[in-house]
């Protein structure tokens, strides 16, 4: 069915009803090193290393792929994360739900039969946040990891679901670009 009208995108941007196109004020980046020393400092890059290394003997599941009662636990405490005694699996935390997907999506553990392992993108997760890494890989694994927890990972959906994930995908970037403009 064709989207109904109060429904479409509004892109100020090309709007004919809108009299003047926002402008987005100029930004001045800092240096790539700059750039990388505070990617270096990610609570979420930490978080990935911290969910890798806690896996890497390999960690007990249940039949849904989380971590039995005990090893979330041992996660949660990994992470840093207090949990009362009451949560049996990450489903009942949401700060340790989204560090568990986001570890899984991003590759740094794997589910592998009955446990999870280390994932193949622990090492470069690793390596980017040694002081000696260079700044592009640093950023680039940053920026990897963001997009994952920003938008979720590409894999293959059924068309209602693409179709779907099509038409919400760009409205997080112009979400932003409003309160960017908003803040100036």
């Amino acid at each position: 069915a064709p989207i109904p009208h109060e429904l479409r995108r509004h892109d100020p941007n090309t709007c004919p009803d809108c009299s003047a196109v926002p402008a987005n004020p100029p930004i001045a980046l800092p240096a790539a090193n700059e750039l990388a020393a505070a990617a270096r400092k990610s609570p979420v890059l930490r978080n990935m290393v911290a969910c890798g290394r806690w896996a890497t003997g390999g960690r007990a599941v249940t039949k849904h792929g989380f971590p039995t009662p005990a090893n979330t636990r041992s996660l949660a405490a990994a992470l840093g994360i207090e949990v009362p005694d009451s949560i049996r699996d990450p489903h009942g935390h949401l700060g340790l739900l989204r560090s568990w997907w986001l570890a899984l999506d991003a590759e740094v553990v794997q589910l592998h039969r009955a446990e999870v392992v280390a994932g193949p993108a622990l090492a470069a997760v690793e390596q980017a946040l040694a002081d000696t890494a260079d700044p592009d890989h640093t950023l680039g694994v940053w920026k990897d990891i963001a997009d994952i927890a920003v938008t979720g990972p590409m894999v293959a959906k059924d068309s209602r679901v693409a179709e779907l994930d099509e038409f919400v995908r760009p409205w997080g970037p112009r979400a932003l670009g409003e309160l960017y403009r908003a803040d100036d």
